[in-house]
């Protein structure tokens, strides 16, 4: 069974999520991953989302391939701006 404080922390995750897949969807975000449905049972929750193909950002960061693992800044410009969109995703509303 989950504890109490981290259930109710995966609560309000799944919450901001719900809020920003649906506001991407009407705004037809394309680059912000979608939550199609939550589960809850009673040891476990598990969460439906939309398939990205990659890598993750920490794992692209310490690949073999970025000199001092940072990103150049035409890259680093693109990934904050996909942040400060689903950061202004969930203040609109």
């Amino acid at each position: 069974m989950l504890n109490l404080q981290l259930k109710q922390n995966l609560t309000r995750e799944i919450k901001i999520l719900w809020k920003i897949s649906h506001s991407a969807k009407q705004t037809q975000q394309q680059y912000i991953m979608r939550l199609h449905e939550s589960i809850d049972t009673l040891d476990k929750i598990y969460l439906v989302i939309e398939y990205l193909e990659g890598k993750s950002l920490a794992k692209f960061l310490v690949s073999e391939n970025l000199p001092n693992h940072k990103l150049p800044e035409d890259e680093a410009l693109m990934v904050l701006k996909e942040l400060m969109l689903a950061l202004s995703l969930l203040s609109s509303e």
